[in-house]
């Protein structure tokens, strides 16, 4: 570290100073030598010679400066020696004299030595530079002779050449055109030599450099006598001089004859294939069936029009070289059965992985205009020599015509003409296929046999054409009127016949019955003619009214008769107790569309207490209809039919309001704290407002969300998990309080209560009914108990009776309950009288008093 500090810091410097000093230091040594020899009595003569040859050394070593300071010291030197003994620099008169003569020798001596070691410097240098020189000239010579391509310099606005490397001398033959311009080298060229000139001229006056992309030069290059064509690509680079004037060019060429003949086979294998595909292409368009070839990355390489065409292209030129991925997105292919075709399964695929695949059937749908075809398809692999797959050809035969003309055949097989209905055959085949699903899945299927009352006067007095044209248009609002899966044939002249594959019920038939009868009320206007038409229907019930078909369409067509004998326009059930409840169900669903309006309904109120304390703590919310003829009907009667026919919801709705406004009014008179617990039906419940609805009764009652209960049963909460959540928690963020009824009837599944805002569980009445007797009923109650307590909820139990109920229930961990034992439902007035006399006497009869409330 120190003596590369040393050597980088003040080494320079060091040795200047060394070059310096080593003169006057070589004078002082001789003078020293000398005393030493005078001390030994030993005289050297001629000291002053002596001197010079060591400042004469030291100039020619050392410089002229440290020769100077030499020059100096053996001055001072000499004058000491030739001093007299005693006094110093007081010199005889031949000391005198010489003194100063080696004043002027030594310097002379000097001048003459650095100038002597300045020219055999310049020599030694002059010699070493023009072996290097020589060196790399002959380097350059050799990298020029060695350049790949043809190199050659000429000199001048005439050209002159003056270098050629050797490659430009074996394509020339010889170094003659050394010293000439090109139309003297070559007078051969001729008119090639001129070409040759023109962009040499350009280079030499712009100064920039030019490029002869393809310079072809005819001449006999093998000495065979036989002159052929080469090609070279040349470039022209200008050579400036220090004032920046041309004078003179570098031309390099590159023979490219081999790339030129490559290029023009590949030319001329173009045209060839061009024609080829061309005389392909007419062959192709003269087939009418679509041909796609394609490569083996699936883009396609030829089509002709009909092959174009079927995949949505208006013409080839957009088709050719489009990704096999267009087709996926432009189009939408089917299997003869309508499903969609995954794109694996596509014959071009199958081709492109190797497979030839078999001739099939598909729907190809051109999504831009929605047009469709029928085709045959298939595609085979085309291999390569080394069995790799070069393309795929593909095969496309249009056979929409055909396929539609067999469908309108099959069509007209299975359907009746008149109307585009299935026929007699067909519905058979329906019915027999319905009737075996409902044996297996233990539901009610139906047929409805029409017959147009009268229509016989229609064809009498204006002709078969119009009443073909009624015919039509009864088809036409029967199929207006029924449900999309509901089967609607023509049975024969004037006769229909409806097919019900799935129903709930009787009321279910009547109200398709009545649909079709409404359907048919307005006038038929054909032309001139205003004809009202009407029917007569009869309804056979499987498997109550037939178990095999040929028994149900007798019993329909009794059902039938039974209809036009009783006057025509009207339906009749096989089954006389049917005709009874379902124009009782019809005449009940038409009562309770009005109900609402009318201001029927109203709500009683059970009270629910706390089993540990005895102290009312809620009251759920009852609904009953006060029919004014009818008397009073119980939810039982009506709330199916409701939630049947979407009355459900506006019914759930007042219920709502009035439940909450009724609770507000009990706490103004004194009942603070008190619950009401709402009920809520499947449809209520999935309908998008019941947020709104909720939020809305609360607001117009100013009733706190804490004192509204919303129950809903284990079915409904099942129906959809992630639904039920959402809902659950949006109603659950409002404020008010989730009760599962009838729990234990349904599901009863840990996994849902533990992720659903459930506040209290409702043990089914059905348990307590029979805890007492029943030991398996209590262990259920008391493991219902068990697992809320472990998810922090309470439970509630409804349907308590007696008092050994309620004390069981209390032994079990319960804590509330309901029940006719501790009160039934009232109306809002006895309600608030029941809770003012409990509050009595609560302590000293806790429940015998509740009893003697009368039932509003």
């Amino acid at each position: 570290m120190g003596n590369s500090f040393f050597s980088l810091k003040i080494g320079p410097k060091f040795k200047k100073f060394l070059a310096f000093i080593e003169g006057p230091v070589l004078v002082l040594l001789i003078f020293i030598v000398d005393k030493i020899l005078l001390w030994l009595n030993v005289d050297v003569p001629n000291m002053s010679i002596i001197y010079g040859a060591a400042v004469a050394f030291a100039a020619f070593v050392g410089g002229l400066y440290s020769g100077l300071a030499s020059a100096a010291g053996a001055v001072l030197l000499s004058g000491f020696d030739l001093s007299l003994p005693g006094n110093f620099f007081y010199f005889e008169r031949k000391a005198a004299v010489e003194i100063p003569i080696l004043t002027w020798v030594f310097p002379i001596l000097v001048i003459l030595a650095s100038l002597l070691k300045r020219h055999a410097e310049s020599m030694v240098l002059a010699k070493r530079q023009a072996k290097v020189l020589e060196k790399y000239q002959e380097d350059i010579r050799n990298l020029f002779n060695h350049l790949p391509m043809l190199v050659v310099i000429t000199n001048g606005p005439k050209h002159i050449y003056s270098m050629v490397n050797k490659k430009a001398e074996e394509v020339f033959g010889s170094l003659a055109m050394i010293g000439k311009d090109p139309q003297e080298a070559f007078p051969e060229l001729k008119d090639q030599g001129q070409k040759l000139l023109e962009p040499m001229d350009r280079a030499f006056k712009s100064g920039r450099e030019e490029i002869l992309e393809q310079m072809p030069i005819t001449k006999d290059w093998d000495d065979t006598g036989i002159a052929y064509e080469k090609y070279f690509r040349v470039y022209y680079r200008p050579i400036k001089d220090d004032s920046g004037k041309v004078t003179a060019l570098m031309n390099a060429a590159w023979d490219i004859t081999p790339e030129v003949e490559a290029k023009n086979k590949l030319e001329t294998h173009k045209e060839e294939l061009a024609k080829s595909q061309d005389r392909l292409r007419m062959i192709l368009e003269g087939i009418e069936d679509a041909v796609v070839v394609q490569n083996a990355d699936g883009r396609i390489a030829f089509a002709n029009e009909a092959g174009a065409k079927i995949f949505g292209f208006s013409g080839i030129d957009g088709f050719l070289n489009a990704p096999a991925e267009i087709m996926w997105k432009k189009l939408e292919i089917l299997d003869e059965a309508g499903q969609p075709l995954p794109w694996e399964k596509w014959p071009q695929n199958l081709a492109l992985k190797g497979k030839v695949s078999d001739e099939i059937t598909i729907q190809i749908v051109v999504k831009s205009i929605g047009e469709a075809y029928w085709v045959l398809a298939k595609s085979r692999p085309i291999y390569g020599k080394s069995g790799e797959i070069l393309m795929v050809v593909s095969i496309f035969r249009n056979v929409t015509q055909l396929r539609q003309a067999q469908q309108e055949i099959q069509f007209y097989a299975s359907h009746d003409i008149l109307t585009g209905l299935p026929n007699r055959k067909t519905f058979e085949e329906r019915l027999r296929r319905a009737m075996f699903f409902a044996r297996k899945e233990r539901h009610m299927a139906a047929i409805m046999l029409l017959d147009l009352d009268r229509f016989k006067n229609i064809n009498d007095t204006s002709g078969h054409d119009l009443g073909d044209k009624v015919i039509a248009e009864v088809a036409s609002r029967l199929k207006a009127a029924m449900r999309s899966d509901d089967v609607i044939a023509r049975w024969g002249g004037d006769e229909f016949v409806v097919l019900l594959e799935k129903v709930a019920g009787i009321y279910d038939v009547s109200r398709a019955a009545e649909k079709i009868s409404k359907a048919l009320e307005p006038v038929i206007r054909i032309a001139r003619h205003t004809l009202h038409v009407s029917t007569s229907i009869g309804i056979a019930l499987f498997p109550q009214d037939g178990e095999d078909l040929q028994g149900l369409l007798k019993n329909a067509d009794v059902a039938l008769y039974r209809a036009k004998e009783k006057g025509r326009n009207r339906c009749q059930f096989y089954a006389q107790a049917m005709n009874f409840h379902a124009s009782e169900k019809l005449h009940l669903e038409n009562k309770l569309r009005q109900a609402l309006e009318a201001g029927e309904f109203r709500l009683h109120y059970q009270p629910i207490i706390d089993i540990r304390t005895k102290a009312l703590v809620g009251a759920e919310a009852l609904l009953r209809w006060y029919h004014p003829n009818a008397g009073i009907f119980k939810p039982n009667r009506f709330i199916n039919l409701a939630e049947e026919i979407g009355m459900i919801v506006p019914i759930g709705k007042w219920v709502l309001s009035q439940a909450c406004l009724q609770n507000r009014l009990w706490q103004e008179n004194g009942l603070d704290g008190l619950k009401v617990s709402v009920n809520l039906s499947p449809r209520q419940f999935l309908e998008d407002d019941l947020l709104n609805t909720v939020s809305q009764s609360l607001s117009r009652a100013l009733l706190h969300p804490s004192a509204l209960d919303l129950e809903l049963t284990e079915n409904i909460a099942m129906e959809n998990i992630e639904a039920t959540r959402r809902k659950l928690k949006e109603l659950s963020s409002l404020g008010v309080s989730i009760i599962i009824d009838d729990f234990g009837m349904g599901y009863s599944s840990l996994s849902y209560l533990k992720n659903f805002p459930v506040s209290k569980l409702k043990i089914d009445k059905s348990f307590v009914r029979h805890s007492i007797t029943d030991s398996q009923d209590a262990k259920i109650i008391r493991a219902i108990i068990s697992m809320a307590e472990s998810l922090h909820l309470k439970v509630i139990a409804e349907g308590v009776d007696s008092e050994t109920q309620l004390g069981l229930l209390q032994s079990l961990g319960c804590h509330e309950a309901q029940g006719f034992f501790i009160s039934r439902p009232l109306s809002s007035e006895a309600f608030l009288a029941w809770a003012k006399n409990r509050q009595v006497i609560q302590q000293r009869l806790p429940f015998a008093a509740c009893d003697n409330v009368p039932d509003a």
